[in-house]
């Protein structure tokens, strides 16, 4: 009985180990409850499209009638709600399409795997419907990963690739060799993760207060909180984060990339910057002062005017 209860209790610590690892990617990214807070103007109105058979969400936002357009490509668990603040500044000078990934935000889950073939094959269809033909890629945390192997497979369509927190280098933070290793206890883990666990979450990570709210608080708890939205995380985690390195892809980019890194970001360490530099034959990387992981909700006003003066083929 003594033998039986430790190892119950090993089990479920290997079950709130592997939680932790899932709560710290989910809060690496936002979902999409339509806040108002910090726009100068209204928030941008929903746009629906159908990929295949799933219902997509997105923003298509051009306030200046610009000549050059900007797809943003969120991370895991991520979506449009904590980019409103960053898109209103961008919307200034570029149109700026941002999608809801399918399985989060306001998209549907799709009836298939969520796996990195798949969001290249989504992302491929969205463009078309969107009406987007040359354009600037943008990647946050996770979606970094996404945006550079899209650009690999299409360098006709991508004009310039912006990296926000990347992630994906391989074992990047070791989080890559932890995933492989509790894989089987990728499934229940998910179940454990509660709310007040990813608002605590947030609180350590994102140095700008004043913009956990409630409302991102949900948006960020929300896939998580279906079984459908598990098991979505579940397969991105093992076939995306767990499998797909961005190692392989990035010796084959051949468009100019600006890279902004956050100075108290732990997912990106010195010696990362220094292989993102190895990897990139055209790179700019540049270090954000007091902003951690979560750049657009920490320096949303700086990351802003880089990401500008990128796109009109200056240097920050």
């Amino acid at each position: 009985m003594h033998h039986q209860s430790i190892s119950r209790i090993q089990g479920y610590a290997k079950w709130a180990s592997l939680a932790g690892i899932l709560l710290f990617l989910s809060t690496c990214a936002g979902n999409t409850v339509m806040v108002e807070q910090g726009w100068t103007t209204a928030p941008p109105p929903s746009k629906w499209c159908t990929i295949g058979n799933t219902r997509v969400h997105y923003l298509d936002v051009d306030r200046a009638d610009s000549d050059r357009d900007l797809l943003i490509v969120h991370g895991y668990l991520g979506s449009t709600v904590s980019f409103l603040d960053l898109i209103d500044l961008l919307s200034r000078d570029l149109r700026v399409v941002m999608p809801d990934l399918p399985a989060f935000g306001a998209s549907e889950v799709p009836d298939c795997s969520c796996t990195m073939d798949y969001y290249l094959d989504f992302l491929a269809r969205f463009t078309q419907a969107a009406g987007l033909d040359r354009y600037y890629l943008m990647g946050t945390s996770m979606g970094a990963n996404i945006a550079s192997c899209y650009a690999a497979e299409h360098p006709e369509q991508v004009q310039g690739l912006i990296f926000l927190s990347p992630f994906g280098l391989h074992d990047q933070a070791g989080r890559m060799a932890n995933i492989r290793r509790w894989d089987a206890f990728l499934p229940p883990a998910s179940s454990l993760i509660t709310r007040r666990g990813v608002e605590r979450r947030l609180r350590r990570l994102i140095l700008n207060d004043e913009s956990i709210t409630p409302e991102l608080v949900d948006s960020y708890w929300q896939p998580l909180a279906t079984p459908g939205g598990r098991r979505a995380i579940v397969e991105i985690t093992r076939t995306i984060v767990g499998q797909r390195s961005m190692d392989e892809v990035l010796p084959r980019i051949e468009q100019p990339v600006l890279i902004l890194v956050g100075s108290e970001d732990k997912l990106i360490s010195p010696e990362d910057r220094e292989r993102f530099r190895v990897l990139l034959a055209r790179e700019q990387l540049e270090i954000i002062e007091e902003s951690g992981h979560f750049l657009y909700l920490d320096s949303p006003d700086v990351v802003s005017k880089k990401i500008v003066t990128f796109t009109r083929g200056g240097m920050n």
